[in-house]
C-alpha cells in the first residue's frame, strides 16, 4: 500500500488533522510511560497531572487577554528549597527527567532579584491541551514552599493549588512588576 498517497495531499503536506493526532498520541504515550521511566513514577505522574490540569484550568478561566499558561514562577530555585519539600524525591525526578524545565530570569531594574520560571515539558503540553510555546507570562506563585508541598501532596486538589496563584486578586501594578522579568 502506498502511504504517501493516503497521508499526503496533492501539495505533498501531511494534513494538520493527522499531525495533531500523532502529536497528541506521542504526548499521551509519554505521560502514560512516566510510571516506567522514573523511580517515583506514580508520584511524578500525579504531580504532573495536577500541574497540567492547573494550567488548563487557568487557560479556560482566564479573563485576561493572554496566551495559555504552561509555566509558573518562583522566587527561589526548587533545588534550593528541596530539603523543606515533603515529597522531594518526586520533585527531583520531575526536574532531573526534564518534565519541568527551569529558566532563571533577571530584571533589568537595579536592585531586583532573580526569579525562576518552570515550564512544563513541551512533549507533555498536547496531552493537557496547552500551548507548547514558552510565553512571557508564567503564573506567579505567592508562597513557593507551600505551593510545592501542596502539589506534591496526593490529597491536594487543583482548587488548593489555585490559591497560590497571584492572579486571583492581583492588581495591575503587581502584574507589571512580575512581568518585568520576562521583557526582552
Amino acid at each position: 500500500m502506498n502511504y504517501t498517497k493516503i497521508f499526503l495531499k496533492d501539495s505533498g503536506v501531511i494534513p494538520a488533522s493527522i499531525q495533531s493526532k500523532v502529536v497528541y498520541r506521542r504526548s499521551s504515550q509519554l505521560f502514560d510511560n512516566i510510571i516506567d521511566i522514573t523511580p517515583n513514577g506514580l508520584a511524578v505522574k500525579d504531580i504532573l497531572r495536577k500541574l497540567g490540569a492547573l494550567f488548563r484550568k487557568k487557560q479556560i478561566e482566564s479573563a485576561l487577554n493572554s496566551p495559555t499558561p504552561n509555566s509558573f514562577v518562583l522566587s527561589e530555585k526548587i533545588t534550593d528549597i528541596i530539603p523543606s519539600i515533603k515529597n522531594k524525591h518526586a520533585i527531583l525526578d520531575i526536574l532531573s527527567y526534564g518534565f519541568l524545565e527551569e529558566t532563571p530570569k533577571s530584571s533589568k531594574k537595579v536592585g531586583s532579584t532573580k526569579v525562576y520560571a518552570y515550564f512544563l515539558n513541551r512533549m507533555l503540553c498536547p496531552y493537557f491541551g496547552i500551548s507548547i510555546n514558552h510565553f512571557k507570562n508564567p503564573l506567579p506563585i505567592t508562597d513557593d514552599l507551600r505551593f510545592l508541598n501542596c502539589f506534591s501532596n496526593v490529597d491536594c486538589t487543583i482548587q488548593d493549588l489555585s490559591k497560590f496563584i497571584k492572579f486571583q486578586g492581583i492588581d495591575e501594578m503587581d502584574h507589571k512588576d512580575i512581568m518585568q522579568y520576562f521583557e526582552e
